[in-house]
């Protein structure tokens, strides 16, 4: 007798482990389709998606949504589950290009939030007009201070690049066919940077400025790219670290960041009632 209530102990608690352990590991996101304006939206005017065009569903690495505002007037959102940038963090990005075709400058941003909760999706526009509303993007003028490092030139020579690299993989170019300097640089505990020159047929010349800031620690990592055609090393570090400066993404942690104690408190109680009571009508079914 002892051993059959031993065995059937053990069969509860192996039902219990997995249930518990496929609720700690996936998060709750939203998966919509993507919702494209005709306009740049701001907080104040962005819709929340339909009922149709969501699902709520589980992930293994967390949820993510993203707004982009595009060089062509037009704006999406998007939401999707397991992002390759970290938990809990707040990524934007800024790229500013011309045309070299038309000489027609323009410019595109995103600000993107990447979470987890295993108890309601959290990838949605509440939080992302959080982000937005905290963070202070630059100017139109301070981008425009930088339009000179992205000037297009006739009889472009890629000897007047800045080569040289620290990373593991930096493609070396034969200056012969060269087409643009070009320069990666990530900034986190160290400085990694990769300049070389590109190939083939280029279409625009940009620079871009990516921030990911992680919330919990305030820490950020930051990349500037640099495509340019200009003499004197216009893929320079100086030029780099003049991007980087004046388009600094701020973030405003005390506006953005709540309280999250009651919330993770309300989680786990509410976790460990669905776990019992699932296990009692688990129990139930096995003895009915």
């Amino acid at each position: 007798m002892y051993t059959k209530i031993l065995m059937n102990c053990s069969y509860y608690f192996y039902l219990l482990l997995i249930f518990y352990t496929k609720h700690i590991w996936t998060y709750v996101c939203l998966k919509c389709a993507t919702d494209v304006f005709n306009h740049l939206v701001s907080s104040d005017n962005i819709t929340f998606p339909t009922e149709d065009d969501c699902n709520v569903v589980t992930a293994a690495h967390g949820c993510y949504v993203q707004i982009d505002w595009l060089p062509d007037g037009t704006s999406t959102v998007s939401y999707t589950t397991n992002p390759t940038v970290p938990y809990d963090s707040i990524l934007t990005m800024i790229e500013r290009q011309v045309n070299l075709d038309t000489g027609e400058y323009s410019t595109g941003r995103s600000i993107g939030y990447s979470c987890r909760s295993t108890r309601t999706a959290c990838n949605t526009i509440a939080n992302i007009k959080r982000a937005i509303n905290s963070i202070t993007l630059p100017t139109d003028e301070q981008q425009e201070q930088l339009d000179t490092i992205i000037v297009p030139m006739n009889n472009f020579n890629g000897s007047s690049c800045s080569q040289g690299s620290n990373m593991t993989i930096c493609p070396k170019i034969s200056l012969e066919t060269c087409q643009q300097c070009m320069s990666v640089a990530q900034f986190s505990q160290n400085m990694k940077i990769c300049s070389t020159c590109s190939t083939g047929r280029i279409t625009k010349n940009f620079y871009t400025y990516q921030s990911t800031i992680l919330l919990n620690t305030k820490s950020r990592w930051e990349q500037v790219t640099i495509g340019c055609q200009k003499r004197n090393a216009c893929n320079s570090m100086k030029n780099i670290e003049k991007i980087k400066q004046t388009l600094a993404i701020q973030l405003d942690f005390e506006k953005f960041h709540r309280s999250t104690a009651s919330t993770t408190k309300a989680t786990a109680i509410r976790l460990f009632i669905i776990i019992f009571t699932k296990l009692f009508q688990l129990i139930e079914q096995h003895h009915s």
